[in-house]
């Protein structure tokens, strides 16, 4: 909990007063893990840059991971992450996992498509997000 808490103020103060907004998203764990269950997203509006957290796994919490902003209007926010040299628990292997969200603003109705580089199935996911104030931080 210390940890989750100091990096979540080491955090805001690198937006250094450019901080915009933030979105808590839960999706159905049935998605055999490459999406987490729950997790938030923290943004600015003075550049691309944004922060995603896993809350739901222990050994993640409180560790960002930088994803970037690539829409944002009136209706919806999108974002995108890329992970290299990804490996799933059946040992295949990508060198590459590109991840796309968006967001509808008005209803929250969020959906994730993930592609794995070298593979021609895409994967896609639906959940909901919802607009907080500042990080969420855990339960105890």
């Amino acid at each position: 909990m210390k940890v989750l808490l100091l990096s979540m103020v080491v955090f805001f103060a690198g937006f250094s007063g450019a901080y915009a907004g933030s979105y808590l998203c839960s999706f159905s764990p049935n998605y055999g893990g490459w999406v987490p269950p729950l997790f938030q997203i923290v943004f600015s509006d003075a550049s691309r840059k944004a922060t995603l957290y896993d809350l739901s796994r222990p050994e993640n919490k409180g560790v960002p991971v930088r994803i970037r902003k690539t829409k944002d209007n009136a209706e919806i926010i999108g974002f995108r992450l890329v992970r290299h040299n990804v490996r799933n628990s059946s040992g295949q292997h990508s060198t590459a996992l590109r991840y796309h969200m968006t967001i509808k603003k008005e209803t929250g109705a969020a959906h994730v498509d993930m592609k794995p580089q070298g593979y021609s199935n895409r994967l896609r996911a639906k959940g909901a997000c919802k607009p907080v104030n500042g990080l969420v931080s855990e339960q105890s």
